[in-house]
């Protein structure tokens, strides 16, 4: 069941263009977490050091949320069979031509590489409701680890790349829990597309998909949004 509910989310982060990966750690070949973006700017991009700082540094039986200093968001989670589940990049904002130009002074892009460094920005799975995608994604996380108490969740709001050379993760409090009979009704939809999935009906759990989402309460997590709207003052 649990190989069941991966291929699943994978393969729902695949259709809506958000990259995943399943990471067997000790990991020996750099991975190209960011679709290219650091490959496209640095000679040496240093995938390997970054990756292999993101895993010391990351807790068993803990879900991060990740940013990174490009505005780019990540999940990051050890999972019970030793593996590690990368989520990742995607943003909650949409990037236009002002926002791309203000981060591209930022980190002095060189002219010959904007037209790339444009491409890649218009083309980064952008998540319009926060609140729903995180929930969704927890709301798995549930089922592999096997309770909601088996794990906790980290929002890291510092980016990684500057993180994990200068300092540890931070947690982040979350909003008040929702009432007993939302939570029911959640789990009960949620119950019911698991089923489905279970069963290879992908007609049925793309339903249940969408009204799961519809069922999602409002804003209950930290909100990156607001990091990247400072981020977008400051440029």
């Amino acid at each position: 069941m649990y190989q069941i509910i991966m291929s699943f989310l994978r393969r729902y982060l695949e259709a809506s263009h958000i990259h995943s990966y399943l990471l067997s750690p000790p990991i020996k070949e750099p991975v190209v977490f960011d679709n290219g973006l650091r490959d496209y700017l640095f000679e040496s991009p240093e995938y390997e050091k970054l990756l292999h700082s993101m895993l010391d540094a990351c807790q068993l039986k803990t879900v991060y949320f990740l940013t990174d200093t490009y505005g780019c968001h990540y999940v990051l989670a050890y999972l019970p069979d030793g593996n590690c589940l990368f989520i990742g990049p995607y943003s909650y904002v949409k990037f236009d031509e002002p926002l791309i130009y203000r981060l591209a002074r930022q980190f002095q892009v060189p002219t010959n590489k904007m037209s790339g460094f444009k491409s890649y920005y218009y083309s980064l799975p952008f998540v319009s409701q926060e609140e729903r995608f995180v929930l969704l994604i927890l709301t798995f996380m549930d089922e592999v680890y096997g309770s909601q108490n088996s794990y906790t969740v980290d929002f890291v709001t510092t980016p990684f790349d500057e993180q994990m050379l200068y300092g540890e993760y931070s947690a982040e409090p979350s909003e008040p829990e929702d009432t007993l009979q939302d939570n029911e009704a959640r789990y009960q939809l949620m119950a019911d597309l698991l089923a489905a999935v279970k069963t290879t009906n992908a007609k049925l759990a793309i339903q249940l998909m969408h009204q799961f989402l519809a069922k999602v309460p409002g804003p209950r997590f930290s909100n990156p949004l607001k990091d990247a709207k400072k981020l977008a003052d400051c440029v």
